[in-house]
Order: C-alpha cells, then sequence, then structure tokens
C-alpha cells in the first residue's frame, strides 16, 4: 500500500479529494451558478472601486474606518490593492473550496459589494 500525503492524510486512507474534483458530481447550471456570482461579485468590488474613488474626488469621505486609516497610510492605491485582493481571494477560494461554501462566499461578497456601490451612489447623489 502507497502512503498517504496531503491534508488529512491517515495512515492506511487515501487523502481526501481537493474540492474541484467534488464539482465532477455536480450539474453543470451548478458549476455556471457559482462562475456567474464570482464573476458578479468581483464586478461589485470594481463597481465599488469606482464610485468609491468618484466619491473621494468630489468630497466624501472613506465611511470604512480599516480603509480610510489605509487611505491616509497609502493614499488610493490602497483602494486598488484591497478590492483586487478581495477579488482574488475570492476567485482562488472559490475554486479550492467545495460548493457549499463557495457558493455562499461568492454570494456574500456579492451582497457586501451591491450594498457599498448602493451606498456610495447614494451618497454620491445627495452631496
Amino acid at each position: 500500500m502507497e502512503p498517504a500525503y496531503g491534508v488529512g492524510a491517515v495512515a492506511g486512507r487515501a487523502p481526501r479529494p481537493r474540492a474541484a474534483s467534488y464539482r465532477k458530481n455536480h450539474p453543470q447550471w451548478v458549476l455556471l451558478l457559482l462562475t456567474a456570482s464570482v464573476a458578479f461579485a468581483a464586478g461589485m468590488q470594481l463597481a465599488d472601486l469606482g464610485t468609491t474613488m468618484l466619491g473621494l474626488q468630489h468630497g466624501l469621505v472613506e465611511e470604512n474606518p480599516l480603509m480610510a486609516v489605509a487611505l491616509g497610510s497609502f493614499g488610493p492605491l490602497a483602494t486598488v490593492a484591497a478590492k483586487l485582493g478581495v477579488s482574488v481571494v475570492l476567485i482562488v477560494n472559490c475554486r479550492r473550496l467545495p460548493l457549499r461554501l463557495s457558493l455562499p462566499l461568492a454570494w456574500a461578497v456579492a451582497a457586501i459589494g451591491t450594498v457599498t456601490v448602493w451606498s456610495n451612489l447614494i451618497q454620491l447623489l445627495h452631496h
């Protein structure tokens, strides 16, 4: 018997398959839903970046305390790095995690991004 290697390896047992192999057991529409969800979430990150930059140019302040500190220290590049980082982490994790975790993760990021974009737009309209 060959030794088992990898995460969750137990002597005498084969390692658990990676999440991508779980995807073979799901219908095509579920995978399309995941792809669309991740694309929408990444799009919301881009829209958040755009509306945040537009708001900052028009004199609005960053309401997220962590991003406000980062903006004060590193300027607009901090916002770009944060949004790009969230998108990359989302894409990588949704490819590695099982669908029962990756779909809710994509939906959560999309929901937060959507609320943030609408908040930015409302503030811009009332400014």
